[in-house]
C-alpha cells in the first residue's frame, strides 16, 4: 500500500512539476472551443498539441489549435488537396484566411484583421514559387500572419497569432 501511494505521490507531483514550468495552464486548454465552429460535426482532438483535426464536408481539413506552454498561440490551418498554389491569388489567399479567422479567433480580432487587411497594413513576402505570406504588425503579439504554402501536392493556408 505504501508502495502505491509513493508511486502516485511521485507522479502527481511529477504532473503539477510539468505543468508549473508552463505560464499558460495546460489543463484549462480544451477542444471546448472547438464546438462553436460550426462545421465540426466530425473532428478528432489531440490533447498534446492542442489541436483538433475537423474534416470539411467538401474535403477539405481544418485544422484548429489553441494553447501552448510558454507562448499562447491561435491558428487554423486550411488543407486544400490537388491545388496547385501559383493558380491561387492573394485575394483568394486573403479570404481563405477570413474564413479560417472568423472559426477561430474573437469577433474583435476578426474586425481588427480585416481592418488591416482593407488598409494594407502588413508586409508581404514569398520566398519561392511555394511559399506567400503576409505579416501583421500587432502591439500585442509576438507574431501575427497569413501565410498559403504548396507541400507535396497540398495547399496550406493558414493564419495565426501568438504571445507570450
Amino acid at each position: 500500500m505504501k508502495i502505491i501511494l509513493f508511486i502516485l505521490f511521485t507522479l502527481s507531483f511529477q504532473a503539477f512539476s510539468q505543468d508549473s514550468d508552463c505560464v499558460f495552464d495546460l489543463s484549462t486548454q480544451t477542444d471546448d472551443f472547438i464546438k462553436e465552429i460550426e462545421e465540426t460535426e466530425t473532428y478528432t482532438w489531440d490533447d498534446s498539441k492542442k489541436e483538433a483535426t475537423i474534416l470539411l464536408d467538401n474535403g477539405d481539413t481544418l485544422i484548429a489549435h489553441r494553447g501552448g506552454c510558454n507562448h499562447f498561440g491561435v491558428s487554423g490551418t486550411l488543407i486544400k488537396e490537388n491545388v496547385r498554389l501559383e493558380n491561387i491569388d492573394k485575394s483568394y489567399i486573403i479570404q481563405s484566411g477570413i474564413w479560417i479567422a472568423e472559426r477561430m479567433f474573437t469577433p474583435a480580432n476578426v474586425k481588427e484583421l480585416k481592418i488591416k487587411l482593407e488598409t494594407e497594413d502588413y508586409q508581404i513576402g514569398r520566398d519561392d514559387e511555394n511559399l506567400f505570406y503576409l505579416y501583421f504588425n500587432h502591439e500585442s503579439y509576438s507574431e501575427y500572419y497569413l501565410r498559403a504554402e504548396r507541400i507535396e501536392g497540398l495547399v496550406k493556408i493558414q493564419i495565426g497569432y501568438y504571445f507570450n
